[in-house]
C-alpha cells in the first residue's frame, strides 16, 4: 500500500471543502487551490502558534491573513501596510516588530493586535457583535475607528439594535 502524505491529504480536504462551500468562479477556486498548496501550508504551524498565543482560533487567523494578503509575506498596499497580516508602522511599532515582512512577526504581532482589539470591544450582543466589531478596528486601523469616540450603544436587548450616534 502506497503511504499518503499528510500535508497533501490534508490539502486535499481543504481544497473540496472549499469548493463545496464557497461560491467561488472556476479562476477563483483555482486561485486558492493554488495558493493552499504554494503558501499557506509554509506557514500553518506559524498560525498555529498564534491560536496558543492569543487564544484566537488558527483557521480564524488564517482566513484573516488570506484576505489581508493572499498569505504572502512581502504583500504590501497603496496605504503602507506591509507583510501576512497587513500591519501598519505604527501598529508593528507598538507591538515591538521591526520587520513586518517576516512571516513570523506579522502573523505573530497581527494575532496578538487582533486578540487586544478583542479584549478591548465591550459592546454588541453577540460573539459575533464583537467579532465584526474587531474585524472592522482591525481593517480600519487605529486612527480609521474609534467605536468609543462614535458612542456605541445598544438600544434594545431584545432585538440586538445597536445604533451609533
Amino acid at each position: 500500500m502506497e503511504e499518503v502524505n499528510p500535508i497533501i491529504s490534508e490539502c486535499a480536504q481543504y481544497t473540496k471543502t472549499a469548493a463545496e462551500t464557497l461560491t467561488l468562479n472556476n479562476f477563483e477556486r483555482n486561485k486558492f487551490a493554488e495558493l493552499l498548496d504554494t503558501r499557506f501550508y509554509k506557514f500553518k504551524d506559524l498560525f498555529l502558534e498564534a491560536e496558543e498565543l492569543t487564544q484566537l482560533d488558527w483557521e480564524f487567523l488564517a482566513a484573516i491573513s488570506f484576505q489581508e494578503s493572499q498569505w504572502d509575506p512581502r504583500a504590501k498596499s497603496n496605504m503602507g501596510v506591509r507583510g501576512m497580516m497587513m500591519l501598519t508602522q505604527q501598529t508593528a511599532k507598538s507591538l515591538g516588530i521591526t520587520n513586518r515582512i517576516d512571516p513570523r512577526n506579522s502573523i505573530m504581532g497581527g494575532s496578538r493586535h487582533l486578540a487586544d482589539i478583542t479584549a478591548s470591544i465591550n459592546y454588541g450582543l453577540t460573539e459575533s457583535d464583537k467579532i465584526n466589531f474587531t474585524l472592522a478596528t482591525y481593517n480600519l486601523g487605529a486612527t480609521g475607528s474609534n467605536w468609543n469616540a462614535l458612542h456605541v450603544r445598544t438600544l434594545d436587548s431584545d432585538t440586538g439594535v445597536v445604533t451609533i450616534n
